[in-house]
């Protein structure tokens, strides 16, 4: 029976070196939707199967906010369409 991708990266990586940082994104960008948990999740388990198999492992999670905004999402004002594509570092908070 063929391994799990996941057992087979591990027993790739976990070679190379004992200790390891797993590293995800996400893009603040858009809308939240269940798609944005998937890159968390694999590094995570990434991680805790190196740590299964002795090694040490720190899972990491970055808002990229430098992604442009590509729409203005609600409840932010319709008056924040000034700042499309803009990164979201640059764009002020809107409540205040």
């Amino acid at each position: 029976m063929k391994e799990h991708w996941l057992d087979e990266f591990v027993a790739e990586v976990i070679k190379k070196s004992k200790e390891h940082i797993v590293a995800s994104g996400t893009s603040i960008s858009g809308s939240a939707h269940i798609g944005n948990i998937a890159d968390p999740l694999y590094a995570h388990a990434i991680a805790r199967e190196i740590e299964r198999r002795g090694g040490k492992a720190r899972a990491l999670w970055i808002a990229d906010d430098m992604d442009p905004l590509d729409s203005v999402p609600p409840p932010i004002p319709l008056d924040f369409k000034k700042y499309l594509g803009m990164p979201y570092v640059d764009i002020p908070d809107p409540y205040k």
